[in-house]
């Protein structure tokens, strides 16, 4: 099993994680609108959002 699952977009994580559809334009709005990475982790039910060119702790 990959340590992470990448996605093209916010839509299709929150599709694949079964995010009430009444839900998503909250999560939507509340998502910077800049080019991002986006992903869930394998063993954590949530979806990650980092905009592009920024590292996290683990990558310094």
């Amino acid at each position: 099993m990959p340590e992470r699952t990448h996605f093209d977009s916010l839509d299709d994580a929150m599709a694949a994680l079964g995010v009430p559809l009444e839900s998503r334009a909250l999560a939507r709005a509340l998502t910077p609108n800049v080019p991002s990475e986006i992903w869930i982790p394998a063993k954590s039910p949530y979806i990650a959002v980092r905009p592009l060119g920024v590292s996290t702790l683990s990558e310094n």
